[in-house]
């Protein structure tokens, strides 16, 4: 399907969601939720960020529904949300925690091995610490 097809299937969603139908919210939202998931992971310096930005922005949608404008936008819109969680949210947490950029691919690595018992549930994650891992060059 084209973007501007999903754009009208998600427009589609929002009317309905817009006319009080919470069926249709819970399908926008499962229907957006990975592409938007996919879009912070990309930006957020932790897994347990990437899940509070998703829900926080999950939550501006429902709450702020009526006022979004059907035209085939609506994840723009939605990306558009996460992005401003997450210029407020990065900054405090480099506030609370000292997050230097040389310890943050270890925490990362880190965090993913602690929720998944075998590597192998995920195949982003052996690549993931392919990509991490110094080259040999880098090493020898």
């Amino acid at each position: 399907m084209s973007s501007r097809a999903d754009g009208d299937v998600l427009d589609a969603m929002v009317a309905q969601a817009q006319g009080g139908s919470r069926a249709a919210i819970r399908d926008l939202i499962l229907q957006a939720q990975g592409e938007l998931r996919n879009f912070v992971a990309a930006r957020a310096p932790s897994l347990d960020l990437v899940d509070e930005i998703v829900q926080a922005a999950l939550v501006v949608v429902i709450e702020k529904i009526g006022t979004y404008e059907r035209r085939g936008t609506f994840m723009p819109w939605l990306k558009g949300i996460a992005l401003d969680l997450l210029r407020t949210e990065v900054p405090r947490l480099h506030r609370q925690v000292d997050l230097h950029p040389d310890r943050l691919d270890a925490a990362v690595l880190a965090h993913a091995d602690a929720r998944l018992e075998e590597p192998e549930d995920e195949p982003w994650i052996g690549h993931l610490r392919d990509c991490l891992a110094p080259s040999p060059a880098a090493t020898g």
